[in-house]
This record gives structure tokens, sequence and C-alpha cells, in this order.
């Protein structure tokens, strides 16, 4: 790994927090993080080659396509705009390409661990239904903080107090996407946890119980497989790969503590 690569990706990371207005940790713990960031998609890059993973020309276009319209530029004033900012083109797909390799990697990973009964789906179907307008928006963000394949006792309680943790500084109006960066070992971190505007119920199951009767702000709490502790945050949309919610919904065989920022809009029709 070269230091160009850090230094890239730090001065990225800050270039994109300055115009979202999002606060950030010190360097030190920024560039730990971004440490920690390169190293997993490296080894997650190298098991999509060993599987073959490959992301098409036309795949890439699209997704491009989509990150323009969701924010209201055409593909030309898009390629203007990262000009302006000093962003290669070519580069920015190789970027963008190795996000949905990654992506991809993890959704075949998780697939293959995870048996979803029947039932499950039903009953999470109908409370869904029972509970939301089904044109309800959440905008989620979320924290993540890794428990090993078979945790002790005791990593899952140092885990939790973590979690706690994060939760009471949100409470006391920490920034939760600073928090995010500072704590998360989410793939999200450097964007400050943020997973976008979607659905509740195209959301998976996890999200979906945990924040089926949240209110429009507040903490909720809910015991699986994960711990939710939503927190409601910044309006501002984020880009997000249904793909990669999907994933971070889902249960994979290991354990995990998160804590999760969500807002609830309701749909416009």
């Amino acid at each position: 790994m070269l230091e160009s690569d850090v230094d890239g990706l730090m001065q990225s990371v800050k270039l994109n927090a300055g115009q979202a207005g999002q606060q950030l940790p010190d360097d030190a713990t920024l560039r730990h993080q971004i440490l920690e960031r390169l190293i997993m998609d490296q080894i997650v890059l190298q098991m999509g080659q060993k599987m073959g993973v490959k992301i098409s020309e036309d795949q890439l276009d699209q997704a491009i396509a989509n990150i323009a319209k969701q924010n209201n530029m055409t593909l030309d004033q898009m390629r203007s705009r990262l000009a302006y900012e000093g962003i290669n083109y070519n580069t920015y797909r190789n970027q963008i390409r190795k996000e949905m390799l990654i992506s991809e990697v993890r959704n075949n990973e998780v697939r293959r661990r995870i048996t979803v009964l029947p039932q499950e789906v039903e009953a999470l179907a109908k409370q869904i239904g029972d509970q939301n307008d089904a044109s309800t928006e959440l905008n989620l963000s979320h924290i993540l903080i890794p428990l090993p394949e078979n945790p002790t006792s005791d990593e899952v309680a140092a885990a939790q107090e973590q979690a706690n943790s994060i939760v009471e500084q949100a409470r006391n109006g920490a920034n939760f996407g600073k928090l995010a960066i500072t704590y998360s070992a989410d793939q999200q971190a450097l964007k400050g946890g943020q997973m976008g505007w979607g659905r509740i119920q195209e959301l998976p199951g996890i999200f979906a119980q945990a924040l089926s009767t949240a209110e429009e702000r507040g903490y909720r709490r809910s015991d699986s497989f994960r711990r939710w502790f939503p927190h409601s945050e910044s309006q501002r949309p984020a880009r997000w790969y249904p793909e990669y919610l999907r994933y971070r919904g889902s249960r994979p065989s290991h354990s995990a503590e998160t804590v999760a920022d969500h807002e609830r809009r309701p749909g416009s029709g």
C-alpha cells in the first residue's frame, strides 16, 4: 500500500466532508480509519478476484449516471464538477468500480451464509404493513463495532459498553458523522456512516424490525444478531447502493454491535 494512496483518500475525505459540512476527527484518528479502510478493501478485492467477480462497463456507466442524477446533474456537469475539484474522471470511475466490486463480493459472501425462513419474511411484511405507510422513507446512517467470529462474553460486553458510550455521546449532542468516522468499522465510516434514503419496506429485516415503530426523531433499540440504536440527524440525502444496503442488513455468521442514525420522512403520495 502506497503512502500516496493514504494521502489521496485523506484529501478526498476532507474535501467531501467540507462540502457536506461534516465534522472530522483529528488527523491521526482519520488516518487510522483510512488505513483500516484501505487494508480491508484490498482483502475484499483479492477475494473478488479469486471469485471471478467483475463489473461490466455498462454496469459502471449506469451507476455513475445514477449518481449524477441523484445529485441533479448531467454526466457532463458531473465531469466538469470533478475536474473543478481536481479529480480525474478515470480515477473516479475506477473508484466507483472498486466500490461496486467490494459491494458485490460482500453480497455474495453473505448470501452464501444466510438462510431466511419464509415465516420470517411473512411476519416482517405484516408488521411493516400494520405499522407504516407504504411510502414512508428513512434516512439511515450507522456505526459498526465489530466482534470476532466466536466472541467471548467479555468481548460482547466490551462492544456493548462502547456502543452505549457512543449513543450517550450522540444524545449529548455529538456529531453523528464524526462519531462514525472515529469509531465505525463499516465500509461507510469515512462518509459519516451514511447509507441514505430508502422506503422502510425495502430495508433489510433487522433494520425494519428496529425502525418500524420508531418516531420521527429519537432512539430505538432492538435485540437481534445486531443491535441498533437509531438517532436522528442530517436531512442531507446520501448516495447508497441497494446491494450494499441489503448486505449491511443481512445476518452474517458473526455478531456485531451497531449504533444507527435515522430520520423519518412521510411519502409524497
